[in-house]
């Protein structure tokens, strides 16, 4: 009688430890799909947190009188900032193409494919307005998973 107790309570304790040992597994996979969905969020956030910033400034950068300019090229926003460096004249433009936040230098009057821009960001989209009466430039950018953040600047220059 008395192994008999004894085995029963040996196997009570082994289950006991079974169930702990499966739950505790169960809570860290639990745990780490959560985890890895915070952080492929966090990541797209900053991709367009990180679009806003990077354009921002730019234009802030180049805030001078005609130096901000909005074309349309095959149907897509361009922005174009317009600058000089030792006697030639530069055109920086950045947009969004294939998916991906784009910045091409140039000269003025070229030829300009889309494809021919470095990828700096991925986003869905980039809208841009300027308002030249008020020297106000906005522009929305949406991420890949559709949140979007946009930013209107004031520009300072125009004399």
């Amino acid at each position: 009688m008395k192994r008999q107790s004894h085995s029963i309570e040996v196997i009570f304790v082994f289950l006991l430890f079974a169930v702990f040992a499966i739950l505790s597994m169960l809570l860290i996979f639990i745990g780490s799909d959560n985890y890895n969905s915070i952080l492929h969020a966090q990541d797209r956030n900053m991709d367009t947190r990180t679009a806003i910033s990077y354009i921002s400034n730019k234009i802030r950068a180049n805030d001078r009188k005609d130096a901000v300019e909005i074309r349309e090229i095959n149907g897509i926003d361009v922005l174009a900032l317009k600058y000089e460096k030792n006697g030639e004249q530069f055109e920086n433009l950045i947009y969004c193409y294939e998916n991906a936040i784009r910045e091409a230098l140039t000269y003025p009057g070229l030829e300009f494919d889309l494809s021919y821009g470095e990828k700096l960001l991925e986003a869905d989209s980039l809208m841009i307005t300027y308002q030249p009466e008020q020297k106000i430039v906005s522009f929305t950018v949406t991420g890949l998973d559709g949140s979007k953040k946009n930013m209107i600047i004031s520009l300072k220059s125009g004399d």
